[in-house]
């Protein structure tokens, strides 16, 4: 019994157990963290002639210039605001959603992109937009 009910509540996802508050969008997910950026293989480097690698200076791990540079841009956030929902339009199982944004508006449907953000799907209920990896979901 004990095992049921701790199963049951380590299932529960933080996003549905709190209750909305605030009428602004919420963040569903963030895909940031699973990219991963590999170096290409070189293709041609079997074929060239080995050059004589000299070895690096060793030091700390914040002496390398890469290293600073991607903290730094780790740190800066981008300034932008989600944009407001001006009313939807049902009609069977086409919708679309007005946006404004900027001082812009759009009637937008599920996969189009407007003003760099991509409406990735759009029910009665909710508008999911996403930008820079991450989903925002709406309430209509």
């Amino acid at each position: 019994m004990k095992r049921d009910a701790s199963q049951q509540q380590a299932e529960k996802h933080p996003v549905f157990d709190t209750p909305e508050k605030e009428a602004e969008g919420s963040l569903v997910y963030d895909v940031r963290p699973a990219i991963q950026y590999k170096p290409l293989p070189d293709l041609f480097g079997g074929s060239l002639p080995k050059k004589a690698v000299a070895a690096e200076p060793k030091g700390g791990p914040d002496m390398s210039p890469t290293a600073k540079s991607v903290k730094t841009t780790e740190s800066v956030q981008p300034q932008w605001t989600l944009p407001t929902v001006g009313g939807s339009i049902h009609q069977g199982k086409d919708h679309l959603v007005l946006l404004q944004w900027q001082g812009q508006s759009a009637a937008c449907a599920a996969g189009e992109s407007w003003q760099g953000w991509y409406i990735a799907y759009i029910n009665r209920q909710a508008v999911g937009l996403m930008r820079d990896g991450k989903l925002w979901e709406i309430r209509l």
